[in-house]
């Protein structure tokens, strides 16, 4: 079962990637991603992909703190982000 699961989820990242792979730059993309990621999708898309690339990816704990979020994009820099 563990091993169905496994495919899967290595299935959703490439075609994650084949889907959005051109407009990504390896080893430089930072993406501010708020949570849950309770969704495979989300967190395929949201975690998995950007680790593929190479990519940082901030989390943010809170959304609903918009202060908090404003300084966590100034601390990270990002050039993405995904909501």
């Amino acid at each position: 079962m563990f091993g169905a699961l496994r495919a899967g989820m290595v299935a959703h990242v490439e075609q994650t990637s084949a889907w959005i792979g051109n407009f990504l730059r390896e080893d430089e993309e930072v993406v501010i991603t708020p949570q849950p990621l309770c969704q495979v999708f989300a967190f395929t898309v949201n975690l998995l992909t950007f680790v593929k690339w190479g990519g940082n990816n901030v989390l943010i704990t809170n959304p609903r703190d918009i202060p908090s979020c404003i300084a966590s994009s100034r601390f990270a820099l990002a050039n993405r982000y995904l909501l």
